[in-house]
């Protein structure tokens, strides 16, 4: 198993944590959210001259992000939890966007 393999598998629970707090007992785990981005940062380095991205991982973090977004609406978008949905979606955009690498 390759690091990039073994990051994805230790993430993994980690979102579905994140996602089962926010649906069902409508709170976001703030230290879980903290751990993601360090392991999404992490990712971002090992991923840095790959071109593919297993399918069912990017739909993980999509699903994960839709989620986190439907509950802000849930919670009339309140400060807290857009600063995460916030903070995931720069996380996410320097693992999706390669332009980002251009600055490390």
């Amino acid at each position: 198993m390759t690091d990039i393999q073994l990051l994805e598998k230790q993430m993994e629970p980690v979102i579905h944590k994140i996602i089962v707090d926010l649906k069902i007992e409508k709170t976001i785990d703030y230290s879980a959210i903290n751990s993601l981005n360090d392991l999404l940062s992490d990712y971002r380095k090992q991923i840095k001259d790959q071109t593919l991205l297993p399918r069912s991982f990017v739909g993980k973090l999509f699903y994960l992000f839709s989620t986190m977004v439907l509950h802000a609406h849930y919670v009339n978008y309140r400060g807290d939890i857009m600063t995460e949905v916030f903070r995931l979606r720069v996380y996410l955009l320097s693992v999706f966007d390669e332009t980002q690498f251009n600055n490390n």
